[in-house]
């Protein structure tokens, strides 16, 4: 049985034989060619471009945008600097990552078309892989991910021109991924996530990478304890309203009174009538000082005076942050936590009392103590010892009751009137030996006169 076969030579390179087409196989470019250098040249272009969008696409998306307006703000000259470039490219989001991704696609797949001009296929498969690799996915970015802020804001403009050469197909894109994904944010914390990122700048690991010296102990303590203030509600921190030491307002203010009130150390006492739910004002020692201690005056005396202040009263579950506003202001710095009742005929229950100092140690995480103070826990909710004490204040009111209660003959007493002078240098009076004071001026001082008053009658008015 015999074949015939015709063949027809189409080209040089080209013979068709009975309709199949047989090419001549391709001659391989030597490096004595002038073409093989400028293929060579073109493939290595295209594996620096590679290498080039496939390091900003890592560099410039490791990058938070929230990081990067921190830094716009917050941050040194030069990141600053830098910040403010890059911060216009990461707000378009998923236009700059089509337009980085389909520069590092179109460069990565010309590689073979060059390459095969040069090697076998199989040479050109072993080459292709690992040039990319190396040069163009594991150095760029490696050293993108390091120093992307300063390499993105350097190669900011010519990221630019990328984007405007591919826009015509990067931008539609974009755009739909804007509506379907939605714009990117940046990242926000919630508030057990920030307590734990101010815990890890103040490890000494912070300083060990060229940043600034960590947070301190304390710092960490008030700003962790600060986000807690908006969580923490009054009935965290009240004080007891049986460990309140309070004054009848049917009570009198005498020599004995005012030297108790001075043991004590109170700035601020609460005076109820009747039972001690029922506050009806606060008083100020401080506004006793011109009293004339060898009379007695009736509390009920100072209500309509400026000795006494409005009572605030807060509820149980009024978070810390709300009620340092409500203290700092000029009404007062100490408030009364009411209980939540149902029931319209009977009044709410005083469960205790918050004053802007124990606000202020909640904030510190630590006692405020002053001269007369004794320090202790405040992990252990102890009070400062002459304050909120059950048993100090029973005593002490124990004391006045039974001062109050002795039956004394009235002798006439000097009265005291209050005399507007000019001011007095008062550091002359204090002992240079150990620390000179401050000058200090008296806005008035007691005249001694020889009228005989009535015990009973108010000297504040």
């Amino acid at each position: 049985m015999s074949i015939n076969c015709s063949c027809v030579v189409v080209s040089e390179e080209i013979i068709d034989c009975n309709g199949t087409i047989y090419q001549k196989e391709e001659q391989r470019l030597s490096y004595t060619d002038s073409e093989f250098w400028i293929y060579c040249g073109i493939y290595v272009g295209l594996v620096l471009f590679a290498g080039f969008t496939s390091g900003l696409t890592i560099g410039y998306f490791s990058l938070d945008i929230t990081t990067i307006k921190t830094m716009t703000e917050g941050g040194n000259e030069k990141e600053r600097k830098y910040a403010k470039k890059i911060l216009p490219l990461l707000k378009q989001h998923h236009l700059l990552l089509v337009s980085l991704l389909l520069a590092c696609s179109a460069a990565e797949e010309s590689m073979p078309i060059f390459l095969d001009k040069l090697v076998s296929p199989v040479y050109a498969v072993v080459v292709s892989v690992v040039s990319v690799l190396i040069f163009a996915e594991v150095i760029p970015q490696s050293i993108t991910a390091k120093y992307g802020l300063a390499i993105g804001a350097t190669l900011s403009p010519l990221v630019y021109v990328l984007i405007a050469i591919t826009c015509i197909v990067t931008w539609p894109i974009s755009k739909v991924l804007d509506c379907l994904l939605g714009s990117d944010q940046g990242t926000f914390y919630k508030r057990s996530q920030f307590k734990v990122l101010v815990d890890l700048h103040a490890d000494d690991g912070c300083s060990e990478n060229g940043l600034e010296e960590p947070f301190t102990q304390d710092e960490v303590r008030i700003i962790k304890s600060t986000l807690d203030m908006k969580v923490k509600t009054t009935e965290d921190i009240i004080v007891p309203i049986d460990d309140v030491f309070m004054i009848n307002v049917d009570d009198t203010l005498n020599k004995d009174t005012l030297k108790v009130l001075q043991e004590i150390g109170f700035s601020r006492i609460p005076i109820y009538e009747g039972n001690r739910d029922n506050i009806v004002t606060v008083l100020l020692t401080k506004t006793l000082l011109c009293l004339d201690p060898y009379q007695t005056i009736p509390i009920r005396a100072l209500l309509s005076s400026k000795a006494t202040r409005d009572v605030i009263f807060v509820q149980p579950d009024l978070p810390l942050f709300d009620l340092l506003y409500e203290l700092k202001g000029p009404k007062g710095h100490l408030a009364f936590v009411k209980e939540h009742t149902r029931s319209y005929s009977l009044a709410p229950k005083i469960m205790g009392i918050i004053t802007l100092e124990d606000l202020m140690e909640e904030l510190l995480q630590e006692n405020i103590v002053d001269e007369t103070d004794v320090d202790v826990n405040i992990d252990n909710k102890l009070q400062v010892a002459n304050t909120k004490r059950a048993s100090i204040s029973e005593v002490i009111e124990k004391q006045i009751r039974n001062r109050i209660q002795k039956t004394t003959t009235p002798t006439p007493k000097r009265n005291y009137r209050s005399v507007s002078v000019p001011e007095i240098d008062v550091a002359q009076f204090y002992n240079y030996n150990t620390k000179k004071s401050s000058r200090q001026s008296i806005p008035c001082i007691l005249e001694s006169t020889t009228e005989e008053t009535d015990e009973t009658s108010p000297l504040i008015n």
